[in-house]
C-alpha cells in the first residue's frame, strides 16, 4: 500500500447543510484498486456473495481511504440518497463493519473529491485473486455534484 498526503481541495458542501474540508492524513492508498483497474480484472464477476446485501456498483476509479476526522464523526449517520446509494471496492485491508471512513475518488481527468463512507461488509475473496477482501459501502454524505461525478465511474 502507498501512504498519501496532502490536503483536500477548499469546503465540501454535504447535502443536509453540511459544510466541512478535510485534510488527506497518512493512510493506505488503495494500490489494489489501481492493478485491478488497469489488468480488466475488476470488470470479472466477484464469487457468489450472500444476496441480503444490496446490490451496490464497483467503483471503476483509484479511492484512498482513512478514518474519519474528529468532526466528521460528529455528523448525522443518514444515509445520503436511495437505499441503493452505495460503491463496491477492493481490498488488501480489513475494514470493520459499521466503520465511518472518509473515501477519496480520483477521477480519470485529474480530480479528486471526498466523500463519507459507512462500510456494511467486508468479504474475504478466495486465494488467486488480486485483492484479499470485497468491501460495501453506503453513502453517508456526499455533495449533489460530486454524487453526478461518482456514478461516472462506477461499474
Amino acid at each position: 500500500m502507498g501512504e498519501a498526503s496532502g490536503s483536500v481541495r477548499g469546503p465540501s458542501s454535504f447535502s443536509g447543510g453540511a459544510s466541512w474540508t478535510s485534510q488527506v492524513l497518512p493512510g493506505n492508498l488503495c494500490t489494489v484498486n489501481m492493478d485491478l483497474l488497469r489488468s480488466g480484472w475488476s470488470q470479472a464477476p466477484v464469487p457468489e456473495m450472500p444476496r441480503q446485501r444490496p446490490s451496490y456498483r464497483r467503483v471503476q476509479a483509484p479511492i484512498y481511504h482513512r478514518p474519519t476526522s474528529w468532526f466528521a464523526q460528529g455528523l448525522p449517520r443518514r444515509s445520503a440518497g436511495a437505499p441503493q446509494d452505495g460503491v463496491r471496492s477492493y481490498s488488501d485491508d480489513a475494514l470493520k463493519p459499521g466503520r465511518l471512513l472518509e473515501m477519496d475518488v480520483y477521477l480519470p481527468d485529474g480530480c479528486l473529491f471526498t466523500a463519507l463512507v459507512l462500510v456494511e461488509w467486508c468479504d474475504p475473496l478466495p486465494r488467486g485473486v488480486p485483492a484479499r477482501f470485497d468491501v460495501g459501502m453506503k453513502l453517508v454524505q456526499i455533495a449533489p455534484a460530486d454524487k453526478v461525478r461518482l456514478d461516472s465511474v462506477l461499474g
